[in-house]
């Protein structure tokens, strides 16, 4: 396996058969967006991994056997994949590292039409971003659309905006940024931070961000999003987006975003699937406990957590405090006594470490 740089890169564009609806793929092949790009041979690819900001891809020739066997290498534990063909769809769950990789639906948006949406009744503090005002914000929680820009600094973008945020009490609550951006296309996406939700703030930053780019003679605009998710797929309809294609997006966890996105049923069948996972991979029954918690599956939840504890497997406990789906588990007796246990197990460990 060797990596690709510069324009080197532009070798793998001939065999890479679904870029159209993936951005960010095109632009870390033409190096505007950070990633990596990897190959069977430099000289003449046939096998290629490419990675992303938003995604992972694997395409070319599926059955290279000495370019699969290092793939584990380069892909995490939790990283998602997408598939260029059928062929490593078929593959994909013996190369990926995690056992768990399931294939989920994604859908892909475009508008492209020459209009701007007219909003009604905007109450909102909206400023938009330009690449050279990254270094002089100053909201307090400045992190959340930072983090988000993976836009490297090429002055094709230096007129576009990049973002509208909605700022109050010098919050950013809700902000739709740039993902990607080449040949005057864009793909976009949305956050509203917990406590704004349902305000119709995504919306507003959306519609904003849509408007000024506009301006800006930008039209090509992408958007993705689950297929579960029905208010992202609202705002996009509501925006003039149009759904051109469904695909599978291959994730090691549940990419649900929404815990009333798909039902308890679903949600059981998800713990059932991480639960088996669970008997040849011990980690697995932490995100079976996740998803039978978000089915207020009380026992199972505590059979799974309890799975963790009997193995040591304590590390859960970092996390655990930052999941709300086991707030309702807080008056279970069963529950409260393997968190203790857990705990108690934990401190041991760790004074005998100190030791």
């Amino acid at each position: 396996m060797q990596e690709l740089f510069g324009k080197d890169r532009l070798k793998v564009s001939r065999i890479v058969r679904n870029e159209q609806h993936e951005l960010t793929i095109k632009c870390v092949i033409e190096s505007l967006s950070p990633g990596n790009v990897f190959v069977d041979d430099a000289s003449s690819p046939r096998s290629f991994l490419i990675k992303t900001p938003e995604c992972n891809l694997l395409g070319g020739y599926a059955f290279n056997d000495t370019f699969n066997t290092n793939i584990k290498s380069k892909i995490k534990y939790y990283d998602t994949i997408l598939c260029d063909t059928d062929d490593w769809k078929n593959i994909i769950t013996n190369i990926h590292p995690n056992i768990a990789i399931k294939s989920y639906k994604r859908k892909f948006y475009k508008r492209n039409i020459n209009n701007k949406i007219i909003i009604k009744d905007v109450i909102a503090n909206i400023k938009y971003i330009y690449l050279n005002d990254i270094n002089s914000i100053t909201y307090e929680n400045n992190e959340i659309i930072l983090d988000w820009i993976n836009l490297l600094n090429h002055n094709d973008i230096k007129s576009v905006c990049i973002a509208s945020i909605i700022i109050i009490d010098n919050k950013i609550v809700s902000f739709s940024c740039i993902d990607c951006y080449t040949d005057n296309n864009v793909e976009i996406g949305i956050k509203t931070i917990k406590g704004y939700e349902n305000n119709g703030y995504g919306f507003i930053a959306t519609s904003a961000l849509v408007n000024e780019l506009h301006n800006n003679g930008i039209n090509n605009i992408g958007w993705h999003c689950m297929s579960t998710n029905i208010g992202s797929q609202r705002i996009a309809n509501k925006c003039g987006f149009s759904e051109i294609c469904e695909y599978p997006l291959f994730s090691p966890y549940p990419p649900i975003e929404n815990i009333n996105d798909i039902s308890i049923e679903d949600w059981n069948k998800l713990g059932e699937f991480y639960s088996n996972k669970g008997n040849i991979a011990i980690d697995q029954y932490w995100q079976a406990a996740r998803c039978w918690a978000k089915a207020k599956e009380e026992i199972k939840v505590v059979e799974c957590v309890k799975m963790l504890v009997d193995k040591n497997q304590l590390w859960f406990l970092k996390y655990i405090h930052g999941c709300e789906e086991f707030i309702f588990l807080q008056k279970n007796d069963e529950w409260k006594h393997v968190i203790q246990t857990a705990m108690k197990k934990d401190r041991l460990s760790t004074s005998s470490l100190l030791k």
